[in-house]
């Protein structure tokens, strides 16, 4: 529910979101500016160098706007914390939470925040963090417990972790997009059969695969030109394959398995960071057999041999088969990628 709709209620545990979504100012330099105590006024215009620019009045009634605006705000912000019983959640976004707090240090004096500081303030975020600056752990009269957890703004997903490493490879390698086939990079290409594994309907492709396709196509998962450029050779082969026949016959299927676990730094990237990060990521399909996990994650990539793809993604299929097993309290007795580059599956020991 919104702020405003919280006022006179509490819950156990409540949840701030959108703190670090900027204040909207826009209003206080427009050309027009109303106050319902001090009237209105205008910018001045100088005709011969033709710009507008502020006067006295404009000044006074815009700082008085601005006032009464971060006093709202404010007001809102406090409504919004004293819901919890509890436990305050919220989570702040930046580009450098060093630089962040470095910036808000500056408002804070001996006697604790400069009153005026509270102008300048751009969000929520910003008037939660300062007043985090002054939280001192175990003081006399603190009646409550604060925990900052800051997660790194260079964590990226296990997909994307693993995926950036080849990503000049494509860059390089790439012809541009009107001499590829059907006018998509390799990069497109590879995504559009993703998107097919991910919603196709395999007895149905298995059956029938230009008439799977059509039925995507026209269900908007992508457009004929996507459509076109799908290697109609390498997904036979995939129907054909073992694979598929094990996951024909599996127990249960999943399909684009959502994952998070938190994991070292230095167990994913190579750094001496070794502080827990939450590593996210969605593992093409998971099967049962035997009361046991299989994970397969499809590739498009063009690679030399199997060794050169087992390589490239061991940090990625590592992650997966220790969130999935968390996922499903089960134990995952085979990992593989199965390679549409080399039509097989490559598997991990």
């Amino acid at each position: 529910m919104t702020v405003h709709h919280s006022k006179g209620l509490e819950f156990p545990v409540c949840i701030l979101a959108g703190a670090s979504k900027l204040y909207n100012k826009s209003d206080l330099s427009d050309k027009l500016l109303l106050n319902n105590t001090l009237g209105f006024t205008v910018k001045a215009y100088n005709e011969e160098k033709m710009y507008q620019y502020k006067t006295l009045p404009y000044t006074v009634i815009s700082n008085n706007n601005e006032y009464e605006l971060m006093s709202e705000n404010l007001r809102v912000l406090y409504v919004a914390m004293t819901r919890a019983k509890e436990q305050f959640i919220t989570v702040l976004s930046t580009d450098s939470a060093e630089k962040k707090l470095t910036s808000l240090s500056k408002y804070i004096s001996g006697s604790g925040i400069m009153p005026y500081s509270v102008m300048k303030m751009r969000s929520d975020a910003d008037m939660i963090l300062l007043t985090a600056l002054l939280y001192k752990k175990n003081s006399n009269n603190q009646e409550f417990d604060l925990t900052v957890n800051i997660i790194s703004p260079d964590d990226e997903t296990a997909s994307s972790l693993d995926d950036g490493e080849v990503g000049f490879e494509y860059l390089t390698s790439s012809k541009p997009s009107f001499m590829n086939k059907s006018g998509l990079t390799p990069a497109q290409r590879g995504s559009a059969m993703h998107t097919f594994m991910q919603y196709a309907d395999y007895k149905n492709a298995e059956n029938d695969l230009e008439k799977e396709i059509k039925r995507l196509c026209n269900l908007k998962y992508f457009d004929s030109q996507q459509a076109e450029s799908l290697d109609r050779i390498k997904l036979k082969k995939f129907f054909e394959s073992e694979l598929y026949n094990r996951i024909k016959n599996a127990d249960s299927v999943y399909r684009e398995v959502k994952v998070s676990k938190f994991f070292r730094a230095n167990e994913i990237y190579d750094t001496e960071f070794n502080d827990e990060v939450l590593i996210q990521g969605i593992a093409d399909l998971v099967f049962t057999e035997n009361g046991k996990l299989i994970l397969v994650d499809y590739k498009t990539d063009r690679v030399k041999d199997e060794d050169e793809l087992l390589s490239r993604y061991k940090k990625q299929i590592a992650f997966y088969k220790s969130a999935v097993s968390d996922l499903y309290a089960l134990p995952v007795s085979e990992s593989m990628l199965y390679s549409f580059s080399l039509n097989k599956c490559c598997y991990y020991n």
